[in-house]
């Protein structure tokens, strides 16, 4: 009975040391989309971080791929996004920009592995971890809308092919089994999407336009892709079903090619930040307001001036309320700076940095393209302010409040 017990604490203390890597309840899986990803080297877990062979994720991502085996390098590009990452090191670059990674690249079995989570942030895919089920969720848009298009211009090609093949019945069969497979295949891969598209962004959707534009596009995707057979035969439930599939399939391209994120954001600012506003000249706004605009003094040149804007004070016409909005297209980050008239004491609040609304729910809810959000409030000289920045990096919060704080300065 004592062997037995000592060879089960003997047990114990080797799973116990084993390195968090070796350990795995389950196999890791990585969905991108719905659709689980095949590796030739499985997914490792290192410190709570998942790291996954780098030609697969970035591949899958619509990332072109360039290794120096020299230094051991990665360099990975996707429109005007460029990513550099080395074997060991936790530095990589995000347009240049340093950025520390909690776990460095790595390699396993001969294949170079890098962090599934900042790789994917990166190209704009949020990511989800399940630790009870050992799996992680990426949901890309860009990448869904590519492949829907490609999905539909398939389903068009097949369904309007005639056979012209070997002239006997053996061949003619094998061809229509391939082309009925395509078809439905594609038809189902339309409704899976949409269906995934819902999951993933249907609570904006009633407040983006984009995604409205989206969610229609799919809704008559699957209208026009239905169909039935006669005699072997394709045939559309609707007559004007191919030019409307061809001009669907050319908006979900348009879309995957453009910066949607990018798009989003604007879209945001306008109608969830500027609702109610509209813009003037710093030099009309500083007239209403009667005093000088209050301006960061120190502003990093990544960050754009979108604009100053004005409206009525709430219940008080007389008196206006000021907005000016700077934004990095980029690192999708944003500062709101809003003025209006206080009378009283100078005060000074707290810098807030969280990831939460001021109501339940996250930023995220709200504006997928940001994480958190950092807030600074003051009055001075009779003019209260707030700034309000957007922002993504939880790193770099110092940088943060260096530019929130300049604005009392």
């Amino acid at each position: 009975m004592k062997k037995w017990l000592v060879f089960l604490l003997l047990g114990v203390f080797l799973i116990a040391s084993l390195p968090s890597s070796v350990i795995a309840a389950q196999p890791i899986t990585v969905t991108l989309n719905g659709e689980q990803l095949q590796f030739d080297v499985p997914p490792v877990l290192e410190n709570g971080r998942v790291l996954v062979p780098l030609r697969a994720i970035f591949e899958a991502l619509g990332a072109t791929v360039d290794w120096d085996g020299a230094t051991s390098t990665v360099t990975a590009t996707q429109g005007s996004n460029i990513v550099k990452l080395t074997i060991g090191k936790s530095t990589a670059y995000k347009n240049g920009a340093t950025v520390e990674l909690d776990v460095p690249p790595k390699v396993v079995e001969g294949r170079s592995l890098v962090p599934v989570r900042f790789v994917s942030e990166t190209f704009g895919a949020n990511v989800r971890w399940d630790a009870e089920n050992n799996d992680v969720t990426i949901a890309y848009l860009k990448g869904l809308l590519s492949n829907s298009a490609s999905r539909i211009k398939n389903f068009v090609e097949w369904a309007e092919a005639i056979y012209s093949g070997e002239p006997n019945p053996e061949s003619a069969n094998k061809w229509i089994a391939e082309r009925n497979k395509q078809v439905e295949g594609s038809y189902k891969a339309i409704q899976n999407h949409y269906q995934f598209f819902r999951k993933e962004w249907g609570n904006r959707i009633n407040n983006d336009s984009l995604l409205q534009a989206v969610d229609n596009n799919y809704q008559q995707a699957i209208k026009y892709m239905s169909y039935h057979t006669v005699v072997n035969a394709i045939v559309y439930d609707n007559p004007d079903a191919p030019a409307k599939l061809q001009k669907i399939a050319q908006s979900f391209q348009a879309w995957s090619n453009s910066d949607i994120s990018k798009e989003i954001m604007m879209e945001d600012i306008k109608s969830k930040l500027l609702e109610g506003y509209k813009q003037v000249t710093a030099d009309e706004a500083e007239k209403q307001l009667g005093s000088p605009l209050i301006t960061p003094k120190y502003l990093p040149e990544r960050f754009q001036h979108y604009g100053t804007f004005m409206r009525d004070m709430p219940g008080m016409p007389t008196e206006k309320m000021i907005k000016q909005v700077w934004y990095d297209p980029k690192s999708f980050e944003l500062l709101l700076v809003t003025q209006s008239k206080l009378s009283g004491p100078d005060q000074e609040g707290q810098i807030i940095f969280t990831d939460g609304l001021e109501v339940p729910g996250k930023i995220g809810d709200i504006f997928p393209w940001a994480k958190y959000r950092c807030q600074y409030e003051f009055t001075k000289n009779g003019i209260n302010a707030q700034g309000y920045m957007l922002v993504n990096d939880e790193g770099n919060r110092d940088e943060y409040e260096k530019i929130l704080k300049s604005l009392r300065e």
